[in-house]
């Protein structure tokens, strides 16, 4: 395994996934645990964008977390659900900042060319997300109107999309 490798699945182990056995942290006695972490915190900044963005969610560093979360945004790639969960442990913290980046990462999708419908299904949930905050949390109902539709628009030749979207998004037919 190179050394990059290394670093990657060190900083990434720690914190588990749904489909994971349990955080690292949860098997070390508190003063293992003490010393990883210092290594864990001292590799971090090798570690990938979306890796350093769960990590620092994790350990409620919301700011550092959130200068992550704006460093991953890149390419034509979509949103993975791990970077959408540490996401959404922001929203209360930064909820402006979060419906940017959800905008980032739906508009990224919908100007490629060929997304499979599992983007377009990863993309409607966060759409769902934007729909929430721009409704209740920042009520700006203009503003999700503005959006869904300039999306629904750019995207109406993509059956797949839409139907994804509908599925999903509260209101999406109507629009």
């Amino acid at each position: 395994m190179s050394r990059s490798s290394e670093v990657q699945h060190s900083v990434a182990e720690p914190i588990g996934t749904d489909d994971a056995p349990p955080p690292f942290e949860a098997l070390c006695s508190p003063e293992e645990w003490g010393m990883y972490e210092t290594r864990l915190i001292n590799a971090l900044p090798k570690a990938w964008d979306t890796e350093q963005m769960r990590i620092r969610s994790h350990r409620k560093e919301h700011l550092q977390a959130m200068k992550a979360m704006q460093a991953s945004c890149y390419g034509d790639e979509y949103a993975s659900e791990h970077e959408v969960r540490a996401a959404e442990t922001l929203e209360p913290v930064y909820p402006e900042e979060m419906l940017d980046y959800y905008i980032r990462c739906v508009h990224r999708v919908s100007r490629t060319r060929s997304a499979k419908r599992s983007a377009y299904a990863q993309q409607a949930r966060i759409m769902a997300r934007i729909h929430r905050l721009l409704t209740v949390v920042v009520p700006d109902e203009q503003r999700w109107i503005r959006l869904a539709t300039a999306l629904k628009y750019e995207n109406k030749t993509r059956p797949a999309f839409q139907d994804e979207f509908q599925r999903r998004v509260p209101g999406w037919r109507e629009l």
